[in-house]
């Protein structure tokens, strides 16, 4: 999977550190899957040298003090949390006292949540990034994706902010791009067929690469912001009108 998101256009990947017993209490009916897909240490320390040896960064997640303490002694210096643990205020302050980078999901928050866990992230000196996500697997209505928020958490926060896409296909990158959006994730999978529950939504290597084609395109249609005149309208200028306002008439 690493080797066909990274010839995919990816430049992260994205595992989940975890045990058991920080997701679910024991007999809930996810345990056994969650304990099947749990990596070892051993895995990690493999997978982290192959994105190594690949050129992609390696990103994981956390959702307790457990596996922030796995994370640690990985050698981890960035760490993905997950929406639901963004008002897990205690585990974000002990990755902050870790002197963690964090990319911080959005979804079923209220916008005082995100601020506030903002707030806690500004008293680090480390680079942290909002993602806005909508919790829904998939999102399968476009009107549904909120991108109007990319520019909201931005502007409040004054965080780089991407987009978690939960949709299926390629679309909603170009969109999330024009939005504002910086960074960019997507769940990804070698095969839609194979066991899983995100198997069915999540994208292949064909529509990850048209996905990051529809980043590129629309961050360069986004274009940057006018300081000063563009040099594709320099033929314009010799026509442009002046006039002198002194300052009382200002």
């Amino acid at each position: 999977m690493v080797d066909s998101a990274a010839e995919s256009g990816a430049t992260t990947v994205k595992f989940q550190t975890y045990y058991p017993e920080e997701r679910v209490s024991e007999g809930h009916p996810i345990w056994d899957i969650l304990a099947q897909c749990q990596l070892t240490d051993e895995e990690f320390l493999a997978l982290s040298d192959h994105c190594l040896e690949r050129e992609v960064l390696f990103l994981s997640t956390v959702f307790g003090e457990k596996s922030l303490k796995t994370a640690v002694s990985l050698g981890m210096t960035r760490l993905k949390i997950a929406s639901f643990s963004l008002t897990d205020l205690n585990l974000i302050s002990l990755a902050l006292e870790e002197k963690m980078n964090l990319v911080v999901s959005t979804g079923a928050s209220n916008f005082h949540e995100i601020v506030r866990c903002s707030s806690l992230m500004a008293s680090s000196s480390e680079t942290h990034v909002f993602l806005h996500c909508i919790s829904q697997y998939p999102v399968a209505v476009e009107q549904d994706l909120h991108l109007i928020n990319i520019r909201k958490i931005r502007e409040a926060t004054g965080l780089d902010t991407g987009f978690s896409d939960h949709t299926v296909g390629e679309a909603a990158f170009f969109w999330a791009a024009l939005a504002g959006a910086s960074v960019f994730e997507k769940h990804f999978t070698t095969d839609n067929q194979l066991d899983g529950p995100d198997q069915s939504f999540s994208a292949g290597p064909d529509v990850f690469s048209a996905a990051v084609a529809n980043a590129k395109r629309g961050g360069a249609i986004l274009g940057t912001q006018r300081d000063n005149f563009y040099p594709h309208e320099s033929d314009i200028l010799p026509f442009k009108n002046y006039t002198e306002v002194s300052a009382a008439g200002l």
